[in-house]
């Protein structure tokens, strides 16, 4: 991906050092380009729920018990952090919200409750700004009527343990 975002990045550079074209041109082709390998990359994307789940709950289950609250690393800010869990040291943040809310709420339960398995329907859901690791604990969260924050904590009673099986 990363090599093809630089051949596309190069190309584009020299076709505006060139201005054979007119700069709207210039700018339609690199917005092609661009938009190109972000539509390949959500083709290659989409995955089965159910193993993104497994991972996620074991991720959970091995900070089950433990007395730290953070989870990635501290902001400096000790609100921020009670809100958001630390930042993420990898990169896949989850989250920077300790509940279930707005737009991205509805979209999931929308695409949850389409894909129901009593439907029968077969649901593909995407978010450019939430990792997949973040859309399933958006819906097991919802499904379970647990708090989010308290899940990805690993802060979770036995009882709400049982709702998220």
């Amino acid at each position: 991906m990363l090599r093809q975002l630089i051949r596309a990045a190069n190309k584009i550079t020299q076709e505006a050092l060139e201005q054979e074209d007119e700069p709207e041109l210039i700018l339609d082709h690199a917005e092609h380009a661009i938009f190109e390998l972000a539509d390949e990359r959500i083709r290659q994307g989409f995955v089965h729920v159910k193993p993104v789940a497994e991972q996620l709950l074991e991720k959970i289950q091995e900070m089950e018990g433990r007395a730290a609250v953070l989870t990635g690393l501290t902001t400096g800010f000790a609100d921020l952090d009670k809100l958001t869990s630390g930042l993420a040291a990898s990169g896949s943040d989850y989250s920077g919200r300790a509940t279930l809310d707005g737009e991205n709420e509805l979209r999931v339960d929308a695409g949850r409750e389409r894909g129901d398995s009593r439907s029968g329907a077969v649901v593909g859901m995407f978010s450019l700004e939430m990792s997949k690791e973040a859309l399933v604990m958006r819906m097991l969260c919802s499904q379970a009527n647990i708090d989010a924050q308290r899940f990805r904590n690993g802060f979770l009673s036995r009882p709400e343990w049982a709702q998220i099986a």
